[in-house]
């Protein structure tokens, strides 16, 4: 079964507690995805205190309430169903309590194809 990966956001975007700027989208890739076969994303998650985010794929949610309670940074992984990807993809990560900013970066999917 072969695979493929995409990495995308390599800089940070800091997201700040609601009545900042909580939410943002970033677009990527997956060409020639098989969306019959499960699929995985990473990221780094550099948090300054406790943070609780969500991240939505092309409308699906993937992650919701996801709490983190420590400025530890750390590398975060989430397997998902393959048929949330399309050619073209919009994810949108929201932070829903946090008690400082949040740096999202390095991202990768992994995804299979025929």
């Amino acid at each position: 079964m072969p695979v493929d990966f995409n990495t995308f956001q390599g800089s940070a975007i800091t997201l700040l507690p609601p009545g900042g700027v909580n939410t943002t989208n970033i677009t990527f890739f997956t060409p020639n995805v098989d969306t019959g076969k499960g699929a995985s994303l990473a990221f780094q998650l550099k948090p300054t205190g406790s943070v609780t985010f969500d991240m939505v794929l092309n409308s699906n949610p993937m992650l919701s309430g996801v709490t983190v309670n420590s400025s530890q940074p750390r590398t975060m992984r989430n397997n998902f169903n393959g048929a949330f990807l399309q050619l073209n993809n919009t994810l949108t990560v929201t932070v829903t309590s946090a008690t400082g900013p949040c740096d999202f970066s390095d991202m990768q999917v992994d995804f299979k194809t025929p």
